[in-house]
């Protein structure tokens, strides 16, 4: 990449440009630009590290475990000061941490280790327990063990600059949801079971309240939990605390049967990306008249052409709403030509359909027609939706050389590996990239 450097500018001018640009391929090149050590000044340590580290790994973040013991330990000290976090995932030497990050840095970090011969010099419970004093603010956990909640525990609430939790896990949640209930600086929490799926229960429900009353929670994503066991006065108080909420901005609850909600609260204070379940039209469309970016509607059917008729021209008046799942169960011809006449004038970005069917050639060259005519969507994903390798074609002939970059459908059972190879090469020439589900 050829970066022209103006130098009518004074050195120390080009050296706080180059901390501006978002990305490592430009930064990089900019630094080549600037020629010779003396005119990349301070900046000389990073472009130093870039010749032999991957480049995406030190910038715009900085992977801190990407860095080897080989790696020169005055370049690593040296543009430290360029970040305001870094990123760090596994084990690390908790001394150098002290010793080297600024007083000001935030460590976010995935999957803190969870067998003893990750660490060095320690046991794995004094690990956690000095780990727990470092200005740690968000951790994540993908797919842990039983193993890696029982270290992670007994230091949640030393844990005094954490701002946000994941925990993708097959744990039980209560001692994350007493300490969030107990937090001063958690303002995310997303919780995925796995493997097994746990029961939310009203004892529960009452940790998440105290969170929400206390704190302007940002983020809140509950995913794969029962929760038949909450009562329906408690659920009512739970379900209109969270979409009232002053400042949640992020609300996934997929697993959540809202259906006794006969109307959203008016207005949505601060709520831009939403997952919820088995919401009534009303509910729907009330939604679809906020500013909510993103949405997903688990649960949803449209049983009948007036509903479909009432939800797309909702959604066609829509201005908002960039990114939108709709998950039911079935959609049949019928509803699909009715759906079909709205998809030209619709300004999502990305659509995506759940529902369990399959399109006759007829009714796919109808949503051809309608996908060509679309100056907007960028991705559509008919995920459990068949189309034959035919229609397939189709489809992909009539979003070619448009906006559309992404599409997905499910193919017919039996259909080869050549003919998926060969829709897969005629998408490539239609300049959109293919997905079979």
């Amino acid at each position: 990449m050829l970066v022209k450097v103006d130098r009518a500018l004074p050195l120390d001018v080009l050296q706080r440009i180059a901390l501006w640009l978002v990305d490592a391929t430009t930064c990089f090149a900019f630094l080549e630009a600037l020629g010779s050590p003396a005119d990349r000044g301070s900046l000389e340590s990073l472009w130093q590290l870039g010749l032999t580290i991957d480049r995406d790994s030190l910038w715009p973040d900085l992977y801190l475990d990407h860095l080897d013991h080989h790696t020169p330990q005055e370049h690593i000290r040296a543009v430290l000061p360029y970040y305001t976090q870094v990123y760090i995932s596994g084990s690390y030497d908790i001394a150098w941490l002290r010793a080297n990050l600024p007083s000001s840095m935030e460590i976010v970090w995935f999957n803190p280790p969870h067998l003893a011969d990750m660490v060095q010099d320690s046991s794995l419970s004094d690990w956690y327990a000095s780990w727990a004093m470092l200005p740690v603010v968000e951790v994540t956990l993908c797919h842990v063990s039983d193993d890696a909640m029982y270290l992670l525990d007994p230091v949640l609430p030393q844990m005094a600059c954490l701002k946000s939790l994941h925990i993708h896990s097959h744990s039980p949640i209560d001692s994350i949801l007493a300490f969030a209930a107990s937090s001063s600086t958690l303002l995310e929490l997303k919780l995925e079971a796995w493997l097994e799926i746990p029961g939310i229960d009203d004892g529960l429900v009452a940790y998440l309240m105290a969170w929400l009353q206390r704190l302007p929670v940002r983020t809140l994503c509950l995913s794969c939990f029962y929760w038949d066991a909450v009562t329906r006065d408690t659920k009512t108080d739970f379900c209109n605390a969270v979409l009232s909420h002053p400042t949640l901005s992020q609300l996934k609850l997929p697993d959540l049967d809202m259906s006794d909600l006969d109307k959203m609260p008016h207005p949505l204070p601060k709520l831009q990306t939403l997952a919820l379940q088995t919401l009534q039209v009303p509910c729907v469309l009330q939604l679809f008249a906020s500013p909510v970016v993103s949405l997903s509607l688990t649960g949803f059917d449209m049983p009948d052409a007036s509903t479909v008729d009432l939800v797309f021209q909702a959604l066609v008046r829509n201005h908002h709403l960039k990114s939108l799942t709709f998950k039911g169960t079935t959609l049949d011809e019928r509803q699909w030509r009715h759906i079909v006449a709205y998809l030209p004038d619709i300004q999502l970005q990305a659509l995506s359909w759940w529902y369990n069917c399959e399109l006759t050639d007829e009714v796919v060259l109808l949503l051809a027609d309608a996908l060509k005519q679309n100056r907007s969507l960028r991705c559509c994903w008919f995920h459990t939706t068949i189309i034959s390798t035919t229609a397939a074609t189709t489809l992909l002939a009539s979003v070619r050389s448009g906006v559309m970059k992404y599409i997905g459908f499910k193919l017919p059972l039996g259909t080869s590996r050549a003919q998926k190879n060969e829709i897969e090469l005629f998408a490539a020439t239609c300049g959109v990239r293919v997905r079979f589900e």
